[in-house]
């Protein structure tokens, strides 16, 4: 980020459309001066893409295939006195998407050093700049860790993978610099039919943990 002032970051288990730098680079180069603009993402959630245009801004700066400026990057901090002194009730209701999503949890699992993740900490910062994210209504990457092989996926995540990669380039950009109540709304509509009773939840858990121990 310093050296060439952006980057596109990309984790070892992910796959790429044939065009995914084209809409990288492109994307960087129309934003780099939009400061409210703080990442490009390749990924989108797999929801019903019609009214949407070949992309929308979104409140959350996703992990799997994105690409950021260092006037914005610049801001990270893994800080967790500074996450406790700055973000009221109100603040971890939205950032949860009104209990849509859980992502406040991560925060605090990092607190207790149950885990140690990054992107939690940009999406908490990129929340106090009022910032937004650039999502293509279709993914242009597919998250391959969901077998199994990735640290902080489980094979249920499958879910979040696009039906095939997206191959659509050029593409036309949001009209304006706004979060996108369409996208907003689906998003939270996926994410809660997602959710399972408690007892399909545990029973879940525990096959996992035979498969690791019956893999050993």
């Amino acid at each position: 980020m310093r050296q060439y002032g952006k980057a596109i970051v990309l984790e070892d288990d992910i796959l790429v459309s044939p065009v995914f730098l084209d809409y990288m680079n492109d994307a960087l180069n129309r934003y780099e001066r939009e400061k409210r603009v703080w990442s490009i993402s390749a990924w989108s959630h797999p929801i019903d893409s019609t009214g949407l245009g070949d992309s929308y801004f979104w409140c959350i700066p996703h992990c799997w295939g994105w690409a950021s400026w260092n006037d914005r990057w610049q801001y990270f901090k893994r800080d967790i006195a500074w996450v406790e002194q700055n973000f009221s009730k109100a603040d971890i209701k939205a950032i949860d998407l009104n209990g849509a999503l859980r992502y406040y949890e991560q925060f605090i699992l990092n607190k207790k050093g149950k885990l140690k993740t990054w992107a939690i900490f940009n999406y908490l910062i990129a929340y106090k700049h009022n910032a937004l994210t650039l999502t293509p209504s279709r993914s242009y990457i597919y998250q391959l860790g969901f077998d199994g092989s990735g640290v902080h996926c489980g094979e249920e995540g499958n879910v979040y993978n696009p039906p095939a990669l997206n191959t659509k380039f050029p593409i036309a950009y949001p009209d304006e610099i706004a979060l996108s109540q369409l996208a907003f709304d689906r998003i939270c509509a996926f994410e809660n039919s997602l959710k399972k009773p408690l007892l399909v939840r545990i029973k879940n858990k525990l096959i996992r943990i035979a498969k690791k121990i019956f893999a050993t």
